[in-house]
């Protein structure tokens, strides 16, 4: 009875230290495997961050690249140089004054009294050249591409002051019209009173040859209630046929019609005849 019991004891006993070693195989167990769970994502992240880099650095070469090839197209690339044209440009150092006034140059914005803004031009030595806005002007100046209508439809008027009946080398029959080679104006007997704002212009040949140009003094003046007043002055035309308003010019700013004014009279001065043959014999009819 007593190896009986004793034999009970000692399965008993083994029973025991079985489960606490399976225990403690689990446990170890449970841990390596955690260490592999570990190790697993350490290899993950550091895969990600591999693939991370490597997009980078071929972004970056990519962007490197486009960028070198962009500079290169537009290194390769020059201004195309200009075609020839039978207009060349106006000669710089034939231009003298400028500066904005507001205009009638044509017979309806004359009768109608509307004013258009535009931009005069002091060119060679007794031409003034109207143009319809700072645009035009700069277009007419520094444009190579235009040829002789694209240039000349820039000029809204052009007035020779020099091209009288009598004055030497001229034939007094016009205002002075395209530019020639060199930049210089040649005459014409065709009166460029062209408005970019009527819906017809007055583009007819002078009845009879050239007198000369007379300017009328500043006035101040409005046209109705609801328009300020203005400083104006009007240009007249004289021909053995008679007289005609060329055109008028104003501003609200004095200084403005000042300097067209006296731009006028100086150029009147340097002209033959003083721009003007003598009309005291018209003036009493």
């Amino acid at each position: 009875l007593q190896q009986q019991q004793q034999q009970q004891r000692d399965q008993q006993t083994s029973q025991h230290q079985q489960r606490q070693h399976r225990r403690q195989h689990s446990a170890t167990s449970s841990t390596t495997s955690d260490m592999h769970h570990q190790q697993r994502q350490h290899r993950r992240q550091h895969s990600a961050t591999s693939s991370t880099t490597s997009d980078m650095k071929l972004n970056s070469t990519k962007s490197f690249s486009s960028s070198t090839k962009s500079i290169t197209t537009t290194t390769l690339l020059p201004p195309p140089p200009p075609p020839p044209s039978d207009s060349p440009l106006p000669n710089p150092n034939l231009i003298h004054q400028m500066g904005p006034i507001q205009t009638r140059t044509s017979l309806r914005s004359l009768l109608m009294k509307k004013w258009h803004a535009s931009w005069w031009m002091h060119y060679d030595s007794h031409s003034i050249l109207i143009f319809r806005s700072k645009d035009h002007l700069d277009d007419w100046v520094q444009n190579p591409y235009h040829g002789k209508r694209e240039r000349a439809y820039l000029v809204k008027l052009r007035v020779d002051f020099g091209d009288i009946v009598g004055a030497s080398g001229s034939g007094g029959s016009g205002t002075g019209g395209s530019v020639g080679s060199g930049g210089h104006l040649t005459a014409t007997s065709t009166n460029s009173n062209s408005n970019s704002g009527d819906s017809s212009s007055n583009n007819t040949k002078e009845s009879g040859n050239i007198l000369g140009h007379r300017i009328l003094p500043i006035k101040r003046k409005s046209y109705n209630k609801n328009e300020s007043e203005m400083y104006q002055f009007k240009l007249e035309r004289w021909t053995n046929m008679g007289v005609s308003v060329l055109a008028a010019f104003a501003s609200k700013e004095e200084k403005e019609v000042k300097l067209l004014y006296d731009t006028i009279g100086e150029i009147m001065e340097s002209c033959p005849l003083g721009g003007l043959h003598d009309i005291s014999h018209m003036l009493q009819h």
